[in-house]
């Protein structure tokens, strides 16, 4: 320990040293009272040190440019998105100087440098604040989720639907580490959000699925029976707020609890916070329940059914619920809840035979009375053709089908063959009964060609032109077959009098201006571009007769 009566003096001599000197001062004392450097320092400070100055430079740049790089190089560092991390500084650094953002002299700067200004200039991300919501009333909001439990796994399958389980050693920060079987105990749970009254229950299953969710979310809404019956926890919520998993995927499901009232929230992807009142539960399961499991003597060899888990997992909900509310901290979770409801009037339950209605809808062809469903052949009492809609009980056996046109409901049931000798009543369709009354009750004597009257109209002439179509597959004559057109010929088209033009001016004869405008028109045309090839080797044919130069003499007109 420093002398408190000897610090006075230290600063003393401390004040009066001359720059350069100081940390001399405090280093000899620091060797007389036998205590560290920084321990002396830091008692001269608390005893107040009056004459240290400020360094006149604090917080200026050598070069005031680099503030602006190193926001380009945080730009390049925080690239990624939120949940993958940065990039590290030097790796940002170089990015930056390759791609032009920075000037080569910046890339020599240190990273310590980049990070230090960053620091300053605040530029690194920060815990984003959190608001937290709470329901006005108990059963207006559940919060669903399920999880694979952190040290169980399934030994065994039991004859009664049961499964023996034991525990496995996890690995570090993976829960979902591989076990011996793919059959896992998975956990659904539902937590009240105004009350924060939590219910679970464990199940086998190969995985996350919407028919387990469903079960679960009946077995905690309905009144229960047993060892459960001392959990009061259920009634309908107005809303249930899950993540995006098979609950809210499921078409059956989702149906369901909307004809049930209850409204869906899809909570926001790879957000756990927002859920963390029931992802918060899902920690205290495995830390306070199943971690006390590796206690008993030889946890590998340990075994337990699922049946009496779930029964040790009530007095675990009911010592959790006994403890004191987020805000309301003078009364429970259970008795926040309690008096919510109560002063509501009451928790709505839910149907008995809600189960049942669950279906999943398929569509299907009817035709002639009869649809295939699972490889099996259905047969629609009352209807012949047409599509309809398959609902099949998701709990149950029950099939129906709905017209997709009517919305009339048929029942449905497994066609088998006819006793011999049986007739089969087949239901008259719409077209089939209009058939037959216009058989027997609307007489025609009348043909649709009939011989009609004349009608009193006057019959006016009818114009003809016929269209020239030029043939691109036609070859124009070599010239010396070609017959010399006279000067007031006419034209039948376009390619006529160019070929006639072309030969005068290959030939050396006269050939007009607005000649001259006319062909390099038609030069311009899909027509001449054709018959180019043509047309070249009969240029070639008269140079080889010696009219090149007769064609030279026109080109120069």
């Amino acid at each position: 320990m420093v002398p408190p009566n000897q610090v006075s003096q230290v600063i003393h001599e401390w004040n009066n040293a001359p720059y350069g000197h100081k940390a001399a001062v405090v280093r000899r004392f620091a060797a007389a009272f036998d205590v560290s450097y920084n321990m002396l320092y830091q008692a001269i400070k608390r005893a107040g040190l009056t004459n240290r100055k400020k360094r006149a430079d604090i917080g200026r740049r050598e070069n005031p440019a680099i503030n602006e790089w190193t926001k380009m190089v945080w730009k390049m560092k925080l690239r990624p998105p939120e949940e993958a991390g940065a990039i590290a500084t030097d790796q940002a650094i170089i990015i930056a100087a390759k791609n032009g953002l920075i000037p080569e002299e910046a890339a020599n700067i240190p990273p310590g440098t980049y990070n230090r200004i960053a620091r300053e200039l605040k530029l690194n991300r920060e815990q984003k604040r959190h608001a937290r919501f709470q329901a006005k009333y108990a059963n207006l909001v559940h919060q669903f989720d399920a999880s694979s439990s952190k040290f169980f796994y399934v030994a065994r399958t039991l004859p009664d639907d049961d499964c023996v389980l034991k525990m496995h050693r996890p690995a570090a920060n993976y829960k979902n580490k591989p076990v011996p079987t793919r059959l896992r105990p998975w956990v659904y749970g539902v937590v009240d959000d105004y009350s924060g009254y939590f219910y679970c229950r464990y199940t086998a299953a190969l995985g996350e699925s919407a028919a387990d969710g469903i079960l679960f979310l009946k077995n905690a809404w309905c009144k229960r029976d047993g060892a459960a019956a001392s959990i009061p926890f259920r009634g309908l919520p107005r809303m249930i707020y899950a993540d995006q998993g098979p609950l809210l995927k499921a078409a059956p499901t989702r149906d369901f609890l909307e004809r049930l009232g209850v409204t869906i929230v899809p909570g926001t992807p790879y957000n756990s916070k927002a859920r963390g009142k029931i992802e918060k539960p899902w920690s205290a399961l495995w830390s306070r329940f199943e971690r006390t499991f590796f206690c008993v003597d030889d946890w590998k060899g340990f075994e337990i059914k699922m049946s009496e888990l779930n029964r040790q997992l009530i007095n675990f909900m009911a010592e959790a619920s006994a403890s004191p509310h987020r805000q309301l901290k003078d009364i429970s979770r259970e008795a926040s809840w309690r008096l919510s409801i109560n002063e509501r009037g009451g928790v709505v339950d839910i149907p008995e035979n809600a189960l049942s209605t669950i279906f999943q809808r398929h569509e299907r062809k009817v035709s002639g009375g009869y649809f295939q469903f699972n490889n099996q052949v259905y047969e629609v009492a009352g209807m012949n053709a047409g599509w309809v809609m398959v609902y099949e009980g998701v709990f149950d056996d029950r099939l129906i089908v709905e017209d997709m046109q009517t919305q009339t409901k048929y029942e449905v049931k497994l066609s088998v063959p006819l006793a011999f000798g049986q007739r089969l009543e087949m239901v008259k369709s719409e077209a089939e009964k209009l058939a037959l009354e216009s058989r027997e009750h609307i007489s025609i004597t009348s043909t649709y060609y009939n011989e009609a009257e004349a009608a009193n109209v006057v019959s006016m002439p009818v114009k003809g032109e016929e269209r020239k179509l030029v043939d691109p597959l036609n070859i124009p004559a070599p010239p010396e077959q070609q017959e010399e057109a006279p000067a007031s010929r006419l034209f039948q088209n376009e390619q006529g009098k160019y070929e006639w033009l072309l030969e005068r001016k290959a030939t050396g004869s006269e050939v007009q201006p607005a000649d001259i405008k006319f062909m390099r028109r038609f030069e311009e045309s899909d027509l001449y571009r054709q018959l180019e090839p043509t047309y070249q080797r009969w240029i070639a044919f008269w140079e080889r007769q010696g009219t090149s130069s007769h064609i030279s003499a026109a080109n120069e007109g």
